[in-house]
């Protein structure tokens, strides 16, 4: 997709707080698409399908709701993994937290909580973690517990 209003669409529809000349933009961008399946298949790939979604659920005069459903069906996707991840992530941390070990989320799981106002709205599909060098051997006794074993060569 080359059109620089739809790339624009994706910019503004991705916002968590827009005012309100930004929606009247975001109307009238969604009013003239024309190709509603390559804007969603970019909206997936750019990782913003989610805010896309909350964005154009609430324009509904310029939004086919045919053309919303797949945005809505990747936002309930987003929305089952992230709480998968999150119940799975929750095995990790009790211990962690019980045995006073220091380590810290970082990136998408740390940011789908604290930046955005909805678990669902922030794609990511690992969990990344720092952890300070004197409790790792603990750590790693953790992850080793939970079924997860440690790649091959340095760590990331």
């Amino acid at each position: 997709m080359n059109d620089p209003r739809q790339a624009r669409l994706l910019v503004l529809g991705s916002r968590l707080a827009p005012d309100p000349g930004t929606r009247g933009e975001v109307r009238r961008l969604a009013g003239a698409v024309r190709d509603w399946d390559a804007l969603s298949a970019r909206a997936e790939d750019e990782g913003v399908g989610p805010l896309l979604y909350r964005t154009l659920r609430d324009e509904p005069e310029a939004v086919p709701a045919a053309a919303l459903e797949p945005l809505r069906r990747a936002f309930l996707r987003n929305l089952a993994r992230n709480t998968v991840l999150y119940r799975e992530l929750e095995l990790f941390l009790a211990p962690v937290r019980r045995d006073g070990l220091r380590a810290a989320l970082t990136k998408g799981a740390r940011l789908a909580l604290e930046v955005y106002p909805d678990l669902a709205l922030r794609p990511f599909w690992d969990v990344d973690f720092v952890v300070h060098p004197a409790d790792w051997p603990a750590v790693r006794r953790i992850l080793r517990g939970l079924g997860f074993e440690e790649a091959a060569g340095d760590p990331a």
